[in-house]
């Protein structure tokens, strides 16, 4: 099966799963059932070389400049791919979902097939480094969300709204708080931080805005990945301070949290992540809440923030798979409840891997 990626391995997850290397500018990966490729340009040759595994041969695009002038009359990296396709005779392959449609309509024009494959590799086992990789984030998740709590703690009430230090405790100024916890840990958030508080948690990915009120819902979902593995994290929580406004949120809260009990019930290896999303629908059912459960209970993390499986698809769990659990109930003019941990699918059963505390009222 001869495989295309023409991109950067920066914001490509499949292009760094499969090289290794961080580089900024579009390269061009090809295998065959033979050899590995990679084609880079003189700036990045060496570095390439240096970083990649031997079973890849690096080759310079320079060395095809030429006759692309001369057949094509420019050089592009879609004239460079074609030059190589036909220089090893390869007259198919299979690219990635976000392959650029100006290289795919280049390289049909000129009678090679392309076709997508979806997903491109099934990076859904993860390997012992990529576990370590995946658990190292999430450690420093836990910390990041046991500072916000604390702070959230420490605030004091006045004229139904928080204040730390003499000013008013705004959402921004926790996603901040965040955000420098994590960089200064190397940890990115390029999707964002979400920090809502009141009636806007009843819409799952509302960023937060404003001053936070006592009493009220209070979600923060981190996901970011580190700046020097690449690997993604995720993790939810939701808190109250002091006694909730409507006791209603509270009663939502502990449905929501016995549902994601029910839905570690089922997390082993051999079952369909279809049976997972069925436990939690099952548990809202019970209450009469299932209409306010708007999203699906959970997905992979890995180089991609969602990835394979995804709960619920047709996947069978296997020993290896990391995944979410995160069931959630939105309701409209109350706000809304979420709590997601990140789990490692085991030989026997899992192994939760978020530490931070289920505790409502803070």
């Amino acid at each position: 099966m001869n495989r295309l990626l023409i991109t950067n391995s920066f914001n490509n997850a499949d292009m760094y799963y499969i090289t290794k290397t961080l580089v900024p500018d579009p390269f061009i990966y090809i295998s065959t059932n033979k050899k590995n490729y990679i084609l880079a340009n003189s700036l990045e040759f060496e570095r390439i070389k240096k970083d990649v595994e031997n079973k890849i041969e690096v080759v310079q695009l320079e060395k095809y400049k030429n006759k692309s002038k001369v057949k094509f009359k420019k050089t592009t990296l879609a004239t460079i791919t074609y030059l190589f396709l036909k220089e090893k005779k390869i007259n198919s392959l299979i690219v990635n979902q976000n392959f650029p449609l100006i290289y795919a309509d280049f390289l049909r024009k000129n009678k090679i097939k392309i076709k997508i494959k979806n997903p491109f590799f099934d990076r859904s086992i993860k390997t012992k480094e990529e576990i370590k990789k995946i658990k190292s984030v999430q450690n420093i998740l836990d910390k990041a969300l046991n500072r916000i709590l604390q702070l959230i703690k420490k605030s004091t009430v006045k004229n139904n709204f928080l204040y730390l230090e003499n000013k008013i405790l705004t959402s921004e100024f926790l996603r901040k708080e965040i955000e420098n916890f994590l960089l200064f840990n190397e940890i990115e958030s390029p999707e964002g931080i979400i920090v809502s508080s009141g009636k806007a948690t009843a819409y799952p990915h509302e960023l937060g805005s404003g001053p936070i009120e006592t009493g009220v819902p209070i979600i923060i979902d981190i996901y970011p990945r580190s700046r020097v593995s690449r690997y993604f994290s995720d993790m939810t929580r939701t808190v109250c301070k002091g006694k909730p406004k409507n006791q209603k949120i509270h009663e939502i809260y502990n449905i929501v949290l016995e549902a994601q009990k029910a839905a570690y019930k089922k997390i082993k290896p051999g079952i369909s992540t279809k049976k997972i999303h069925e436990a939690v629908v099952s548990t809202f059912k019970k209450y009469k809440m299932e209409k306010y459960f708007i999203h699906n209970t959970g997905h992979g993390v890995g180089l991609a923030l969602h990835e394979d499986p995804g709960i619920p698809d047709k996947t069978i769990l296997k020993e290896g798979m990391i995944i979410t659990n995160e069931p959630g109930l939105y309701i409209p003019d109350l706000g809304g409840v979420r709590i997601e941990d990140i789990i490692l699918v085991t030989k026997t059963g899992y192994k939760t891997l978020t530490n931070a505390q289920k505790k409502f009222i803070v």
